[in-house]
């Protein structure tokens, strides 16, 4: 029987992204906020703006140029707000499952398959949430601060603190380090709070801020415990996935079934999977009969 429980996380792919990505590099990928699918974090984000208080001697046409000046100030600390800050976006267990039969565990959402896993083809990656945490924490090659932490959902986002311009230096270089400490400040509120629609993803992330746009990478090989694929995963790529999985000493490759509206998740043995002659583009799924007589761990 698979057990589940509040020790694990989970990240749902596609096929591709599984087998050519993170199995074949080993790596779980930290992408910058920018390509989050909620608008509130993919689109342009701008905090209130204190102005310096304006001189006795200014006119009308100083304040119009003044809010003129704004624009570009906004663009480049949006850009920086959106592009230091990469993310790897997990769900979290839970502490009910009973495994071989459950509706909720974190290998068993459904809108999850349907939506990051390209309906139900993909594969859902377990992880164990210290080890996890630990490769995260420890990886020589992650730059800047390290968070992690659950999600919290509510109804209206939380109101920002206000940027003070007076602290913002006028060149792109300089004013990295506001934007880095305003980031780093206000971390809980902009990267850890989403809006209650998003609330069945039960959300937990791993966060870098740093003055970069580029990808981050952590390592998993230590931390991966199961591959998990979804019920309508190509079956002529099945024997290319468990080779892939075979590569990671903790890892077990399963297969999650719904029927009669519950889950199973079970075992792929050895001698069912497709032969090296079957075409790996066969997206014919492997029904569960007496030919195909998976059995439960």
């Amino acid at each position: 029987m698979v057990e589940d429980s509040d020790t694990k996380l989970y990240h749902y792919a596609t096929s591709e992204s599984a087998i050519n990505g993170i199995l074949a590099n080993g790596t779980l990928r930290l992408s910058p906020l920018r390509h989050t699918n909620d608008i509130w974090e993919s689109a342009v984000f701008r905090p209130g703006l204190l102005n310096p208080p304006p001189a006795a001697s200014d006119t009308d046409a100083d304040h119009l140029a003044r809010f003129a000046e704004l624009d570009p100030l906004w663009n480049r600390l949006d850009d920086q707000f959106r592009s230091f800050s990469k993310l790897a976006c997990l769900v979290e267990g839970t502490s009910t499952s009973t495994g071989l039969m459950d509706g909720s565990p974190g290998w068993a959402h459904i809108a999850m398959w349907a939506h990051y896993a390209a309906r139900h083809t993909g594969v859902c990656f377990e992880f164990d949430r210290n080890r996890l945490i630990q490769a995260f924490a420890e990886a020589n090659d992650i730059p800047g601060r390290r968070l992690a932490g659950r999600v919290i959902y509510v109804d209206t986002s939380t109101v920002l603190p206000d940027l003070d311009l007076r602290l913002v230096p006028p060149s792109t270089e300089e004013s990295q380090a506001v934007a880095l400490r305003y980031m780093t400040d206000n971390a809980d509120l902009l990267y850890f709070q989403k809006h209650k629609d998003w609330e069945n993803e039960n959300e937990f992330r791993l966060l870098t801020i740093d003055a970069t746009d580029s990808f981050s990478f952590i390592p998993i090989a230590d931390a991966l415990t199961g591959v998990i694929a979804g019920q309508r995963f190509p079956w002529g790529r099945m024997r290319e996935l468990a080779s892939s999985t075979h590569k990671f000493p903790n890892a077990t490759l399963t297969r999650v079934i719904f029927s009669s509206r519950q889950s199973i998740r079970l075992e792929v043995p050895d001698e069912l999977l497709p032969t090296a002659r079957q075409d790996p583009a066969d997206s014919s799924i492997a029904p569960l009969d007496a030919d195909h007589p998976f059995r439960s761990e």
